[in-house]
């Protein structure tokens, strides 16, 4: 190897060096939730199973089972 390509390998090196770098990252979904209407969130405890749903206010027709009474007759 040449003392060219020496150079170019440890130039990024030498341009950083002393340098103070930070990173971050974003969650970046693969579920497709994000496009979903209704979302269930499904979470498996030692005495329990929770379900969580989010449900688009068009689709309520199809959940309204699950719905208290209360809460259909008040508008919430």
């Amino acid at each position: 190897m040449n003392s060219l390509s020496r150079f170019l390998m440890a130039l990024p090196v030498l341009m950083c060096a002393g340098q103070s770098w930070t990173s971050s990252a974003d969650w970046m979904n693969l579920t497709g939730a994000e496009t979903a209407p209704n979302i269930a969130e499904i979470v498996v405890e030692n005495d329990r199973v929770r379900l969580t749903l989010e449900v688009y206010i068009g689709d309520l027709d199809v959940f309204e089972d699950l719905v208290p009474n209360e809460l259909l007759s008040d508008g919430g």
